[in-house]
């Protein structure tokens, strides 16, 4: 439902803001798992994986955040473009 996608979210970052990058992206994957399109779920994900060198599913869940809405976050939008940018060169 998506109300656990976002309590799976929420933990997948806060775990990620602690450093613990492998526990928020199995948080982050539960999130993801029935679908979504609420771009902050893709964000938090892209940043998980773009931590742990995923950069091809770093650019994915970027790209997607930034697709549903370029202005999806006040706080989060400048760090979306700027790693999608990076994931996008390393891959290249």
């Amino acid at each position: 439902s998506r109300y656990w996608n976002t309590v799976n979210s929420r933990l997948a970052w806060t775990l990620y803001e602690t450093g613990r990058y492998r526990d928020a992206a199995r948080y982050a994957k539960q999130a993801m798992r029935l679908g979504t399109r609420d771009p902050l779920l893709h964000f938090h994900a892209g940043m998980i994986a773009f931590r742990l060198g995923y950069r091809a599913e770093a650019t994915q869940h970027l790209s997607v955040a930034l697709t549903i809405n370029p202005n999806f976050s006040f706080l989060h939008r400048d760090a979306a473009v700027r790693t999608l940018d990076l994931a996008r060169k390393v891959e290249g």
